[in-house]
């Protein structure tokens, strides 16, 4: 996938206390001859999850690590936003949801176990600790705006050096923010740290190869079915077919739950992040049954 780093020359000032600057999710060349259409549109939405990786850095300067923005290809273009992992500098793994309704209210646990996640605020990021062993989610509080952070999960050891994270399921692709073909982000800054933060928007994305993940070519998500993603932490090596599924199947978040004629048709895709060694890789599933919210989390 094709997108635009920001340079030097892409970012404007104004007044001399602000910084904006543009996300460009275009096609290349090839992708216009096939008629493929990224993202679609604009958009300056401060909430997305495009532009929440930057917010510690808008307000209060602190360094934003590495990102890289992953996408979802449903059955027809433009893409989805499925969210922004990133790498901060402190060693943890944060990810940042694309979904449209970030207000969530049950989890599942081991397969069955259900239990109230929350309701009183909206998911900002989830939060793997440096040691690999424990993670969390933090959420914007609807009343003051604030972050809180929920209790912690553990992961779960499926094999050798291979870490299950968590899993997120989604009614439809329309759950998900759709791709903006420009996303602007402008915020204020002190004149004399503009070019500091400038410089660590334009490294937090060097080096980084967008990905988009996606079904088995020419499965189609109809009535009745919806997707799962698993995200996984391994190396590289791995036969990423045989990795366990973690969809939720039973009442009352999924009604009728079944397998598509027999089988799960998924697609594994390794994503990386410039400087790290481990492989986060995402599965993509298609199941048959009723979801009965618009997006669950998964956790061990």
């Amino acid at each position: 996938m094709h997108s635009s780093l920001p340079s030097n020359g892409g970012f404007n000032r104004i007044d001399r206390d602000t910084i904006t600057f543009k996300l460009s999710f275009k096609p290349n060349m090839w992708q216009r001859l096939l008629r493929i259409k990224i993202g679609e549109g604009k958009n300056d939405n401060n909430y997305s999850a495009l532009t929440r990786p930057f917010r510690q850095l808008i307000a209060t300067g602190k360094p934003i690590g590495k990102i890289n923005y992953i996408f979802f290809k449903g059955n027809r273009w433009p893409t989805r936003v499925l969210g922004t992992l990133c790498f901060t500098p402190g060693g943890r793994f944060l990810f940042f949801p694309g979904l449209t309704d970030r207000k969530i209210n049950w989890s599942i646990s081991g397969g069955k176990k259900f239990s109230f996640f929350f309701n009183y605020g909206f998911i900002d990021h989830f939060t793997l600790e440096e040691n690999l062993r424990e993670w969390h989610t933090t959420i914007i509080a609807s009343s003051d705006k604030s972050k809180v952070k929920l209790p912690a999960h553990m992961t779960l050891h499926v094999g050798k050096d291979i870490i299950f994270w968590f899993g997120l399921t989604i009614q439809d692709p329309d759950v998900l923010e759709t791709t903006p073909e420009e996303h602007s982000i402008s915020f204020p800054c002190h004149p004399q740290d503009s070019k500091r933060r400038i410089k660590q928007i334009i490294d937090a994305r060097e080096g980084s190869i967008f990905h988009m993940v996606h079904l088995p070519e020419k499965v189609l998500i109809r009535n009745g079915e919806f997707v799962h993603f698993d995200f996984f932490i391994a190396n590289s090596s791995i036969d990423a077919t045989k990795l366990p599924c973690h969809v939720p199947k039973f009442e009352p978040m999924v009604q009728n739950f079944c397998q598509v004629d027999g089988g799960t048709p998924l697609r594994s895709h390794p994503v990386m992040l410039p400087g790290i060694k481990q492989r986060f890789w995402i599965i993509v599933s298609k199941h048959r049954g009723k979801v009965g919210e618009k997006s669950i989390i998964t956790t061990a």
